[in-house]
This record gives C-alpha cells, sequence and structure tokens, in this order.
C-alpha cells in the first residue's frame, strides 16, 4: 500500500514536470542554488534570507543528477511522496483504516499547491517525519528522549527557522499534558530548548571558521525575525489570528477530557502540531502557505467523520468540516481549471521547453526575443528568481531573493546602491507576478524609471504599466 502511494506520487508530480508554476517559493531555492554552481558563495557573494541546508541539498543534487528541470522535479516528487506517506500513517494510526489513509492523502493532494523543490516543503517533511517518529516512539518519561527531539528540531531550524520555532513551540505545549511534576516539565522544556540549538552551534562555527558567520546571522536570522514582526502585520490575514487562537485553545480543552480515552494521544499530538502551523499560517500571504498545516489536521477530520458519520448532520462540528471540505476542493477545482485555461501552449526556454500560464509565456517571449540585451547579467525585480535558473542569466545583485514580505528601506537602498556601483545595464521589471502580495518596491521602481529606458513593454497588460525590459540610459 505504501509502495503504491510512493508511486503515485511520484507519477502525478513527474508528469507535472514541465509544468511552469513553481515559481516564486520554489524559484528561490533554484535560484540561489544556481548562483552556487556558477561558483558563488553563500552569505558571501550574495545574500540569502533563508537557512542554508535547503540550497546545500538542491546543489548537491544538480551535481549528482544534472540541472534540468525533470532532475529538480525527481527531487520535489521524492520529498511529496515523503510528505504523503508521513499523513497516510497519521491518517491510518488515527482511524485503523487504510480506506480513511487514502481519503486524507487524496484531500491533500487536492487541497496543495504545486511542487517545487522549496524551503517550506522540504521542512514540512522534516516536521512530519519528526512528528511521525514521536508517535511511534512509547518511552518519552526520559531526559535523554527529549535531548533527541531539540536535536531533531535543531536540525529543522537548519532548513527553515519559522518551522522549527513551530515544531518546538508543539512540543513544549505536549510537554505540558503530560501527567509529570512541574519540576520535571520545566527541566524537560529547558532540555528541549537548549538541545535544539546544537544544530545552529554547529551550523555557526562551520561559518564562523569560513568566514561567514555576521553575514550569516543577519540574513538568515536577525532579518527574517525583524522582516516578519514589520511587514507581515500588513498582510490581510491577520485578522484570523484571534478566532483561530481561540478555535484552538478550545479544542485543545476538548482533546485532553477525550485523548486518553477515545483517540489516544496521537490525537493530541497532531491536533496541537496542526493548529501550532496553522496559528503561524494565518500570518502568511498565501494558500501555499496555510495548506502546510492540512498534513496534520486532515487526519483529525478522517477520524472525526469516521466516528460521526451517522449523526453527522446533528452536530454543529458538521458545518466546521462542510466549510473544510469546500475549500479544499474549491481550491482543486481551481487548479484542474488552471491547468486547462492556462497551460495549453508550450513555450520553448533555454533550459527546456515548459508548459506556462499566459502571463509566463509573454515573459518568456520576450526573453526569448531579447537573449542578447539579458545576458550575461540582468537584475529581474521584484519576484521571479526562477528565470536566471531558465535563461542562464547571471544575477549582477548581491540580493538574490527580493519577496515583498521582506521590503524593508534596508533591502532597497541596499539595492539601489547596487544597481549604482555596479552599474546594471539591464533590468527586468515584473509587477505583474508579484499579484499575491499588496506590496511593491516603490523607491526601487521610482530609481528604475529615472536612470533607464523602458525598451522592451511586457504588453498587453496596462494593469502593469511598468513591466518589461529597462535599458540604463
Amino acid at each position: 500500500m505504501e509502495g503504491l502511494l510512493l508511486l503515485m506520487a511520484l507519477s502525478l508530480f513527474l508528469g507535472m514536470g514541465v509544468l511552469f508554476d513553481w515559481h516564486s517559493d520554489g524559484g528561490v531555492a533554484i535560484g540561489e542554488s544556481y548562483r552556487i554552481l556558477q561558483g558563488e558563495i553563500l552569505y558571501d557573494d550574495f545574500n540569502s534570507f533563508w537557512m542554508p541546508v535547503t540550497n546545500w541539498l538542491l546543489t548537491g543534487w544538480m551535481r549528482l543528477w544534472g540541472d534540468s528541470i525533470i532532475a529538480i522535479q525527481i527531487l520535489a516528487a521524492l520529498i511529496y511522496a515523503g510528505i504523503c506517506l508521513n499523513l497516510y500513517t497519521f491518517t491510518q494510526k488515527l482511524t485503523n483504516s487504510h480506506r480513511w489513509a487514502w481519503v486524507g492523502v487524496i484531500a491533500f493532494l487536492i487541497a496543495s499547491v504545486f511542487p517545487s523543490v522549496n524551503h517550506n516543503w522540504l521542512g514540512l517533511l522534516a516536521t512530519s517525519t519528526i512528528v511521525h517518529l514521536y508517535l511511534r516512539q512509547p518511552q518519552k518519561d526520559r531526559d535523554i528522549v527529549w535531548v533527541s527531539w531539540g536535536l531533531l528540531i535543531g536540525l529543522v531550524a537548519t532548513i527553515i527557522l519559522w518551522q522549527a520555532g513551530v515544531l518546538l513551540a508543539a512540543f513544549v505545549l505536549l510537554i505540558t499534558q503530560f501527567q509529570w511534576q512541574t519540576r520535571v516539565k520545566i527541566r524537560r522544556i529547558i532540555i528541549l530548548i537548549m538541545s535544539s540549538m546544537i544544530p545552529l552551534i554547529l551550523i555557526g562555527s562551520l561559518f564562523l571558521l569560513q568566514g561567514r558567520f555576521v553575514p550569516w546571522v543577519e540574513n538568515a536570522i536577525i532579518f527574517p525575525l525583524s522582516s516578519y514582526l514589520q511587514g507581515h502585520a500588513q498582510i490581510p490575514n491577520s485578522f484570523l489570528i484571534l478566532p483561530t487562537l481561540l478555535m484552538y485553545l478550545l479544542l485543545l480543552w476538548r482533546a485532553r477530557r477525550m485523548a486518553a480515552t477515545l483517540i489516544d494521544q496521537a490525537y493530541l499530538t497532531l491536533l496541537i502540531v496542526g493548529f501550532t502551523y496553522l496559528q503561524f499560517g494565518v500570518l502568511a500571504s498565501s494558500h501555499g502557505h496555510i495548506v502546510l498545516c492540512y498534513v496534520f489536521l486532515l487526519p483529525l477530520v478522517c477520524k472525526y467523520i469516521q466516528l460521526n458519520h451517522r449523526s453527522l448532520l446533528q452536530r454543529s462540528e458538521f458545518w466546521v468540516l462542510l466549510i473544510f471540505g469546500v475549500g479544499v476542493f474549491t481550491v482543486g477545482i481551481n487548479k484542474v481549471n488552471f491547468i486547462r485555461q492556462n497551460t495549453l501552449q508550450y513555450v520553448h526556454t533555454p533550459q527546456s521547453p515548459l508548459l506556462s500560464s499566459q502571463r509566463y509565456r509573454e515573459i518568456f517571449n520576450m526573453m526569448n526575443q531579447h537573449q542578447s540585451e539579458i545576458r550575461p547579467a540582468c537584475f529581474i525585480v521584484p519576484w521571479a528568481p526562477e528565470l536566471y535558473y531558465l535563461y542562464g542569466v547571471s544575477n549582477p545583485l548581491r540580493n538574490n531573493h527580493f519577496g515583498p514580505e521582506h521590503y524593508q528601506d534596508i533591502v532597497f537602498d541596499e539595492v539601489v546602491n547596487d544597481l549604482k556601483v555596479r552599474d546594471v545595464q539591464c533590468v527586468l521589471y515584473l509587477d505583474s507576478v508579484n499579484m499575491i502580495y499588496p506590496l511593491y518596491p516603490t523607491s526601487v521602481r521610482n530609481y528604475i524609471v529615472q536612470e533607464y529606458s523602458l525598451k522592451y513593454p511586457l504588453l498587453p497588460n496596462s494593469n502593469f504599466p511598468y513591466d518589461g525590459l529597462w535599458i540604463r540610459d
């Protein structure tokens, strides 16, 4: 059964390998790994606001198997298949039913976004695997056990900090649910937190020996934390924080009453991890972030329906599940419509022919026509780092990841300064691929308008008059 699931996930994502919808977050890891393959040094020659392990993994994979899109998509499929296997295991453990386990996996496949190799998906694979191991570990009444969980959480931190924070917070809450003395709980929480820092200390020691410790701390730790506090407050989803927290506390209170007799501790574990993910996810700006919690919450939904399917219509919780289900399948329908309407045409790029949405077809066609202008170096702004890889173009600036969630004056100033000092001749400006965020790099755009001329506008989208290829005057 598990082997069939693995083959299904692999075939699904390999079949979609030529579908160009893994831009944005997927393009970040590919763009940074591409720079490493070109001989640039992470946190030295260019900035990255992410931890290094995803880049190291993808770079090693590309050196071993080649840098083709299919090779990258195979790695994405393996990561995604691992996540699906963990979801299958969670649901089967709760429901004691392979049928319901398949229901959970299929719902996740319908709801989730298109595949890519990025920090979020690799982090989700790591966290779901840790939860899987936690559920298989019967002995938790020893300090050394919590040292091991702390070390594993620290490994997640070397991939993506915010998911490590989610898992650490969830495990702290799990410790509070045990019937231990208060001093024992406090001691094990301290052990968990301290041991989770060990992998970061080891990574930091490596960068210290290489002379990259300060830029690593500034780029991958301090800046994301300050950016999250400053930038994400502007995102509309923040109004969901309070109701999500209240729902979480209510379900946690109810779970404590029923976990020991009805569903066992697996229910409580998945509930705490899933809703901690959701609490962090509502601050994100897209469905692609919120969907991460489904790996832990879908098994609970399946278990609830299994227990109450005969009297489901009489229960108030039914309407919550109905809304959840409508949301999941609406995303699936929108995904099918996207494929049907926007991926009917192949577009050739130097890397590979791709199926792509209409706007990206326009971008690809323009870049195909003007490759002499964009090579060997062109700054692509604000949010399409995957185009460097697809067209073999070098990024002339230090900032590789110029995503809207990282918009701060310090970043804008560095970008403008690099454009001046490095005398960058070509800028590909693409506001239209940034529609998820209601934010634009206004000060950078103002500099581009002053110092460059829009030589090749990207038409026919009149809503984004600045889109196109800009050449320095």
